[in-house]
C-alpha cells in the first residue's frame, strides 16, 4: 500500500469519531476478514443503526412556503410551559 493511500485512510479515520472507528474496523475485520468477534460487532452496530432509522423520530413538516424576490422568513419557537401551566391544563382537559 502506498504511502499517500495510508496517510488519506488515516486521515479518513480520524474524523469518524468513537463510533465510526469502531464501526469501521468492525466492517474490516469481521466482515472482510475473518474475525467472528468483529462480525458481531459489526451486526450489533448495523442493526442499532438500522433501528433508529426506522424507528426514531422523524422531522415534522409544519409549512413549505415559495418566497419571492425580497421576503424573509421567522421562525420562532414556543418555549416550554410552566409547571402551574400543564397543571392548569390538566386540570381544564
Amino acid at each position: 500500500m502506498s504511502v499517500l493511500r495510508t496517510a488519506a485512510r488515516n486521515n479518513r479515520r480520524r474524523h469518524l469519531g468513537l463510533y465510526g472507528l469502531l464501526r469501521s474496523t468492525a466492517t474490516r475485520r469481521g466482515v472482510r476478514g475473518n474475525s467472528r468477534i468483529w462480525l458481531w460487532v459489526s451486526v450489533l452496530l448495523w442493526a442499532g443503526s438500522t433501528t433508529r432509522r426506522f424507528f426514531g423520530k422523524q422531522p415534522e413538516i409544519l409549512s413549505t412556503e415559495v418566497l419571492k424576490r425580497g421576503q424573509a422568513v421567522t421562525v420562532q419557537s414556543i418555549g416550554p410551559l410552566s409547571k402551574r401551566e400543564r397543571a392548569a391544563i390538566r386540570k381544564a382537559g
